[in-house]
């Protein structure tokens, strides 16, 4: 989502529960093929045209479970993207960091900071 609209928090929270539903496709697709003999393929079916767009936005190329751990590997991963060594690095190294803090994170509340900093932003872009 680039830019401020009138409605900037509401394209972010829409733009987000399309990615949920991304995410709980790939959960579906682990839960129903996790310790099974047969491969259950899961679909889903959206008319919602943002949706529609996101999902092909970066297509799982494979899909995985390893030691009872679900892995989607993308057509394009963050290394194709980013040439940024030291970036790619921070995120190599901090990725158990980050696995240990998220029970720590009080969403409600960051989601909170984060809406107040965009409607701060929306007043000064509108002059409001």
């Amino acid at each position: 989502i680039k830019g401020y609209s009138k409605k900037t928090v509401e394209r972010i929270l829409n733009t987000v529960w399309d990615i949920y539903h991304v995410r709980l496709i790939e959960q579906s697709f682990f839960i129903d093929n996790s310790n099974k003999e047969e491969i259950f393929l899961s679909y889903f079916s959206s008319r919602d045209d943002a949706f529609n767009e996101l999902s092909k936005i970066n297509q799982i190329k494979i899909f995985v479970i390893n030691d009872g751990r679900p892995l989607a590997i993308r057509e394009v991963g963050i290394k194709d993207i980013c040439n940024d060594e030291f970036l790619l690095n921070k995120i190599e190294s901090e990725t158990s960091k980050r696995k240990n803090n998220v029970t720590k994170i009080d969403f409600k509340n960051e989601k909170s900071k984060l809406i107040s900093e965009i409607e701060n932003g929306q007043k000064l872009f509108f002059g409001i």
